[in-house]
């Protein structure tokens, strides 16, 4: 951190713990505070061990438990974190996401409820990836992400917008896994 100036890398672990053993995410931040103004630069990724696509299901539908951490850029900058679902059908290969999160403002690290998000999609043909439509408090952006692990029984996926009036930019990732009472069905 330097004058107005900070830059932050976090990164998950990918091995197992409460989340993810195949998947991990992770997101760096630049935030400029100047002049009333508040300007960022994010870059959200996931990394891990990609599932082929001959490892994901075909038949079935499954839901994953997933963790969600990004950052929003409004007249301040928040810290985003929250949980939520995404859910798969493999035959049709159609998916669909929603949680709520928590904002956590930078400068005082006041907390509060955040945003719900929203999102859906569809695995692309012969892959083990996808992208499609998201919403985050409202505001339309675009996600994308992939199926991690030897059984595809992991996900992520990042998700980047901003609103119409360049107002609020958000950005960041999600990790998850299909858990006890989510596996395929």
């Amino acid at each position: 951190e330097t004058g107005n100036t900070s830059e932050s890398l976090f990164v998950t672990s990918n091995s197992g713990g409460t989340c993810c053993s195949y998947v991990g995410g992770g997101l760096y931040e630049k935030l400029i505070n100047g002049s009333g103004q508040v300007s960022a630069t994010d870059l959200a990724f996931t990394y891990g061990y990609p599932s082929r696509p001959s490892q994901v299901p075909t038949t079935g539908k499954a839901l994953f438990g997933t963790f969600l951490f990004g950052t929003l850029v409004t007249d301040t900058a928040y810290r985003l974190r929250g949980s939520g679902v995404v859910v798969v059908d493999f035959a049709t290969g159609q998916i669909r996401t929603q949680g709520l999160a928590r904002q956590t403002r930078v400068y005082d690290n006041a907390d509060q409820e955040g945003p719900e998000w929203a999102g859906s999609s569809r695995i692309s043909s012969g892959s083990s990836s996808f992208d499609g439509d998201f919403t985050l408090g409202g505001v339309s952006a675009k996600w994308e992400g992939a199926f991690y692990g030897p059984s595809g029984n992991e996900v992520g996926a990042t998700f980047y917008g901003q609103s119409p009036d360049s107002r609020a930019a958000f950005a960041g990732f999600m990790i998850g896994k299909a858990g006890p009472t989510a596996e395929l069905y």
